[in-house]
């Protein structure tokens, strides 16, 4: 196999791609494109590319950015020749890859580290197929039995987490989906997660004396990527509230720990009926919250993660005794 000296005359086609994709830095591009091959095959191969990729960096709203991404994309993922030649056959997924990386360098980051997450991008209409929060419960649950300890269990979580985070914010970028299913897929992500998250870091015995309400844009089913969760945790009796506090603070770290995977929420207790009191385990009944700040009707059982739930229709008239979901922000 022949090599490409440093430097070398890039052909034509590849020139014309630098001189009129719109670069910002034109040298610091350059670099980036003669990254992408490592020798005369892969070259041409690009070289054969360069009309369609030269159109997508120049529609794409950052090109240096998306070159940038690209580069660190074909690294990570390797056999560059099939993947050029897929792009070639493929050019709507060129397109699809240069505008998801080039809007967010989170998702940017997602499919560098995972580049077989690229087939999402393969088909729009599948990747806006958002799955229910039950649905991704079954599969934290049947991935996660896969692993002894609770840790991997929980690592494995978040790795389905980040992949579920990069079909909702691609399907968002690309226009696959509208803004209510795009938000009612975050929260139903949160839903899940939180349900499988209480139920692996705390003990079955601590756990069934917690219920998890969740309030803000969590409790709205308004989650954006960026949100808190926040959460009030109630004990269903007084003499709960120890094995309560121990599971609410095993579910907070599982939340919140910064892994290899990264943080999954950011968690905030802030939004109690005495917002300003520390405690964080509420039994009995410390207040009510007004009807009109209840969010959805109760989904089925069948449905419904356990210790996630909602108000049905208005908010009962005392703290419940079992999961129920309520918007407190007015969001």
């Amino acid at each position: 196999m022949l090599s490409v000296p440093m430097r070398a005359t890039m052909p034509a086609d590849l020139e014309e791609l630098l001189a009129s994709s719109g670069f910002r830095d034109a040298e610091a591009a350059r670099r980036r494109l003669e990254e992408l091959f490592r020798d005369t095959a892969e070259m041409l191969a690009l070289a054969r590319l360069s009309g369609i990729l030269r159109d997508a960096l120049a529609d794409s709203p950052d090109p240096d950015a998306a070159l940038f991404h690209l580069s660190r994309f074909v690294e990570a993922r390797g056999a560059r020749l099939p993947l050029y030649r897929s792009f070639q056959d493929h050019p709507a997924l060129l397109d699809r890859f240069v505008h998801v990386v080039a809007s967010s360098r989170y998702l940017a980051d997602i499919l560098v580290r995972q580049p077989d997450h690229l087939a999402f991008l393969s088909d729009p209409g599948t990747l806006a197929r958002f799955r229910s929060a039950s649905e991704l419960l079954a599969e934290f649950e049947r991935v996660g039995a896969l692993y002894e300890s609770v840790e991997e269990s929980l690592e494995a979580a978040r790795r389905i987490h980040r992949r579920e985070t990069f079909r909702i914010g691609a399907a968002d970028l690309l226009g696959s989906a509208n803004f209510p299913d795009i938000v009612r897929g975050i929260s139903d992500l949160a839903d899940a997660f939180v349900a499988y998250g209480l139920s692996r870091a705390a003990s079955p015995e601590d756990a069934a004396g917690l219920v998890v309400l969740a309030l803000g844009k969590w409790g709205g089913r308004e989650l954006n990527y960026s949100s808190d969760i926040d959460l009030l945790f109630l004990a269903r009796r007084a003499a709960d509230v120890p094995a309560a506090t121990r599971a609410a603070r095993a579910l907070v770290r599982a939340l919140g720990e910064r892994t290899v995977e990264g943080v999954v929420y950011r968690v905030d207790l802030r939004l109690r009926p005495y917002g300003s009191e520390p405690k964080s385990i509420w039994s009995g009944r410390p207040g009510r919250p007004s009807a009109r700040r209840c969010s959805r009707p109760a989904p089925s059982p069948e449905t419904r993660p356990p210790a996630v739930g909602s108000c049905a229709g208005s908010c009962p008239p005392s703290w419940p005794t079992a999961p129920r979901r309520g918007n407190r922000s007015g969001a």
